[in-house]
């Protein structure tokens, strides 16, 4: 199944995004972050893009049994887990992750 399908697939079933979190809820967002509680990785992440006023969606893999099933299905083995314009990426460091914007188009 492709990605975006997948993802599409699960933010309808919980209800667009976990626990109404609306962290850059635009509709063509091309960063799905998958994370959970006391992650300091995925706290960084989350820091950087609100930095950098960068949409991107949210799943909580310890609140959704449909996030972690999406987690597990595409590949996820630890968060943050993130898909960035349809690419996989796992761990967050700033340079990986700027590189990663960059391939995508998200950040010059």
């Amino acid at each position: 199944m492709r990605i975006e399908k997948l993802l599409r697939a699960v933010a309808v079933s919980i209800g667009l995004l976990v626990g109404g979190q609306s962290a850059g809820a635009a509709s063509g967002s091309q960063i799905y972050l998958f994370s959970q509680p006391f992650c300091p990785g995925c706290e960084a992440a989350k820091a950087y893009l609100r930095a950098h006023e960068i949409d991107y969606r949210e799943f909580d893999i310890t609140s959704s049994d449909a996030a972690l099933s999406a987690f597990k299905r595409l590949g996820g083995r630890g968060t943050p887990f993130f898909i960035i314009g349809g690419q996989r990426m796992h761990g967050f460091t700033v340079g990986r992750f700027e590189q990663r914007l960059k391939d995508a188009g998200i950040i010059r």
